[in-house]
């Protein structure tokens, strides 16, 4: 995935050997990243018509963190 250097560590196991997946064809456009070591999926990317757009939704899921500032 493009990009994959702006993930962050798994946030149960820490690992950063994590990856970026699409769901089957009949939910096509929807994202999300995978922990290869603790098997944990991110939640889900939004619907989008693009892959980009589904791709940075679900990097944003993935790096966000209980203790993040919230504006």
């Amino acid at each position: 995935m493009r990009g994959t250097k702006e993930l962050k560590a798994c946030p149960f196991c820490g690992s950063k050997n994590v990856q970026c997946g699409e769901l089957s064809e009949f939910m096509k456009g929807r994202y999300f990243i995978h922990c290869n070591k603790c098997q944990t999926s991110g939640p889900l990317s939004k619907q989008c018509t693009s892959d980009e757009d589904g791709l940075k939704d679900a990097l944003k899921k993935w790096n966000r963190r209980a203790n993040d500032d919230r504006a």
